[in-house]
């Protein structure tokens, strides 16, 4: 089993971000149940066991002997979890941990969040392991022993499966700079970025999936559509505004056999997609064609190509940051296994940061994603192009898009059932 090797340069251009995914719980925690769940789960899977190394010349990743992650206990609010959120490890101390932050005076209830660092672990990871610490706690919780297994070595590189994948990840490349072979950049820093989350109810995503299927594409379609449409509207031109969709794609699920999140991490790329949109353009129409753009940039990828199209030289350049949208698609979230006494109402990814400062993205980036039913959009925003009125601004927008699509899904559904009842 292997227990140092060194990044690749995919990884090293990651290890600047910390992303963090918290549950919200209800019920009785108990912390030293916690601990020992995270205890066999790190047994499991070296790689929340590592620290990374920098000699000057190369990063590597490694497992010093009797090194486990911390277990971070606290009574505060949401907001002192975030604060430490965003004061991660050194990344020479850990390249994780877990954090539980229960809620002063309220009634068994908190916050359970697993920090990593990017470099190693990305989001499907993140989701793997929580998914898997909650079914060992459960375990546990229940008096059934629980063997911490074989355990795993450390994932590969994703350069490691270029080789096998050369094909696919040269068509969704197109040309442009390869993330694989980088050489090693140094992100501009910036303040602590904005961050918005808008959730909808359950019915309310019961809605928004129906009328995907009334109107042919998919929900991640539609909220692409929405957040375009919401972000369009900050920017006072008429016509059309050259805007990018960018989104993320998974290699992992395109290797034959899929490869497991386990198995490497940042095996992936992001795939841009150039629509004109207009202030009054309809977010249904706009998420269709963007995605119809995406599915023939599968044949014919455009990856690299939509900055040619943002319009930076034009009218439109001093809105540059309104002009791009970065959108990840976490998917549908499985159910948590439920411990006694315990429940799981919300899920939320909170802010990416690493070793103590901010990377400053030039655009907003989004994360769209379902769990218990809901979905949830959360939004990041750079302070330094984001005033918290235009924030407020794009959300208004963004709900009020969501459940136009929403009631226009059921004034269809309503239509086509009269019609019916007619021909009757």
């Amino acid at each position: 089993m292997n227990h140092e090797r060194r990044l690749d340069p995919r990884e090293v251009n990651l290890r600047h971000l910390e992303p963090a995914c918290a549950v919200e719980y209800e019920g009785e925690l108990d912390t030293r149940l916690l601990r020992q769940a995270f205890r066999i789960l790190s047994d499991r899977y070296l790689v929340l066991r590592s620290c990374i190394r920098d000699d000057g010349h190369a990063h590597t990743m490694h497992v010093p002997a009797g090194h486990y992650p911390a277990l971070v206990t606290l009574t505060g609010s949401r907001d002192d979890l975030l604060a430490m959120v965003r004061y991660p490890n050194r990344i020479e101390h850990g390249t994780s941990r877990l954090i539980a932050a229960a809620r002063p005076g309220a009634e068994s209830t908190g916050w359970i969040a697993l920090q990593v660092n990017h470099a190693v672990m990305d989001g499907r990871t993140v989701q793997k392991f929580l998914a898997e610490l909650w079914e060992i706690y459960s375990a546990l919780a229940e008096g059934r022993h629980v063997q911490p297994g074989p355990g795993t070595g450390l994932p590969r590189a994703p350069s490691e499966f270029l080789a096998s994948h050369r094909a696919i990840v040269n068509d969704l490349l197109n040309g442009a700079p390869n993330p694989f072979t980088a050489p090693e950049a140094h992100p501009e820093v910036g303040d602590f970025p904005r961050e918005k989350w808008l959730m909808l109810t359950e019915e309310e995503t019961g809605q928004l999936v129906a009328a995907s299927r009334i109107f042919g594409t998919s929900v991640h379609a539609l909220v692409c559509g929405a957040i375009l449409g919401s972000t369009r509207r900050r920017i006072p031109i008429p016509g059309l505004a050259p805007m990018t969709c960018s989104s993320i794609v998974d290699l992992r699920t395109r290797a034959n056999p899929p490869l497991d999140p386990v198995d490497t991490a940042n095996f992936s790329l992001w795939t841009d997609v150039a629509v004109g949109v207009a202030p009054d353009d309809d977010p249904v129409a706009v998420g269709k064609s963007m995605k119809k753009t995406l599915q023939s940039a599968r044949a014919k990828p455009r990856h690299g190509d939509a900055v040619a199209h943002t319009g930076r030289d034009t009218a439109f350049g001093r809105y540059a940051h309104l002009l791009t949208v970065a959108i990840t698609n976490p998917g549908v979230i499985p159910p948590y296994a439920t411990p006694p006494g315990l429940s799981f109402v919300r899920l939320q990814w909170l802010n990416s940061v690493a070793n103590q400062f901010p990377v400053k993205s030039p655009h907003a980036v989004y994360a769209a994603y379902t769990f218990n039913g809901c979905i949830t959009v959360n939004g990041i925003f750079p302070r330094e192009l984001f005033s918290g009125e235009d924030i407020e601004s794009i959300d208004n927008d963004l709900r009020t898009n969501l459940r136009r699509m929403c009631q226009s899904g059921r004034d269809i559904t309503e239509s086509t059932n009269r019609d019916f009842t007619t021909q009757l």
